[in-house]
């Protein structure tokens, strides 16, 4: 399923027209002007990484809206790249193990790299019981690249 009726969905609640935010630059001005910034990821155009494995990914998607988020410049922290990073944490129902938190933290670096790493923590001892790394890159609005960023 490619993700546009859930693009619909997730940016539906917001209201207006959604704008595309088709780079770093246009991401990055958007949350500097306190304009909100949703992502929707559509995993099977990006890669999987699990531990040291390369695994194909689900076909699903993700949405996230940036709510506090941090940028920061090249050489910043002892970084390579420029990037920008917002992370959420949330309790769900896990179908096998009943009540986990769902933390994701999203990076996007500004060659438009986008990193999504997706963790399962039991509430009651914090063990991880999943942690996938999703890479993919900012989609332009040619349905490729994965991370689709829209305004509203």
């Amino acid at each position: 399923m490619h993700p546009f009726p859930a693009i619909l969905l997730f940016l539906g609640a917001h209201g207006g027209d959604p704008e595309r935010l088709a780079s770093y630059e246009a991401i990055l001005a958007a949350l500097s002007e306190g304009r909100t910034v949703h992502v929707v990821l559509y995993y099977p155009e990006c890669r999987l990484r699990v531990g040291d494995a390369v695994m194909k990914p689900p076909e699903s998607s993700a949405g996230l809206t940036f709510g506090a988020w941090e940028a920061f410049a090249r050489g910043a922290v002892g970084n390579d790249r420029a990037y920008l990073t917002v992370s959420e944490t949330r309790m769900v129902a896990h179908a096998r193990r009943g009540p986990v938190w769902n933390y994701l933290r999203l990076r996007l670096y500004d060659d438009g790299e986008v990193e999504l790493q997706a963790r399962n923590i039991l509430p009651a001892d914090f063990s991880v019981i999943m942690d996938n790394l999703f890479t993919c890159a900012i989609d332009p609005g040619t349905g490729k690249g994965g991370a689709s960023f829209y305004t509203d």
